[in-house]
Protein backbone atom coordinates (compact mmCIF):
# COMPACT_ATOMS: atom_id res chain seq x y z
CA UNK A 1 0.00 0.00 0.00
CA UNK A 2 2.94 2.31 0.67
CA UNK A 3 4.17 1.86 -2.89
CA UNK A 4 0.68 2.70 -4.20
CA UNK A 5 0.54 5.96 -2.24
CA UNK A 6 4.03 6.79 -3.48
CA UNK A 7 2.86 6.18 -7.04
CA UNK A 8 -0.16 8.44 -6.52
CA UNK A 9 2.08 11.21 -5.23
CA UNK A 10 4.59 10.99 -8.08
CA UNK A 11 2.29 10.41 -11.07
CA UNK A 12 0.85 13.98 -11.17
CA UNK A 13 4.37 15.35 -10.91
CA UNK A 14 5.50 13.25 -13.88
CA UNK A 15 2.41 14.27 -15.87
CA UNK A 16 3.13 17.97 -15.20
CA UNK A 17 6.79 17.57 -16.22
CA UNK A 18 5.95 15.75 -19.46
CA UNK A 19 3.12 18.15 -20.35
CA UNK A 20 5.27 21.25 -19.74
CA UNK A 21 8.16 19.82 -21.77
CA UNK A 22 5.83 18.92 -24.64
CA UNK A 23 4.12 22.32 -24.64
CA UNK A 24 7.51 24.05 -24.52
CA UNK A 25 8.67 22.00 -27.50
CA UNK A 26 5.53 22.90 -29.46
CA UNK A 27 6.00 26.60 -28.60
CA UNK A 28 9.63 26.53 -29.77
CA UNK A 29 8.68 24.76 -33.02
CA UNK A 30 6.00 27.38 -33.64
CA UNK A 31 8.53 30.13 -32.91
CA UNK A 32 11.03 28.93 -35.52
CA UNK A 33 8.43 27.70 -38.02
CA UNK A 34 5.47 30.07 -37.49
CA UNK A 35 2.92 28.49 -39.85
CA UNK A 36 3.76 24.93 -40.93
CA UNK A 37 0.48 24.62 -42.84
CA UNK A 38 1.72 26.82 -45.70
CA UNK A 39 4.48 24.39 -46.70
Amino acid sequence: MKDFTTYLSTAPVLIIIVASALSGLIIEINRFYPDPLIF
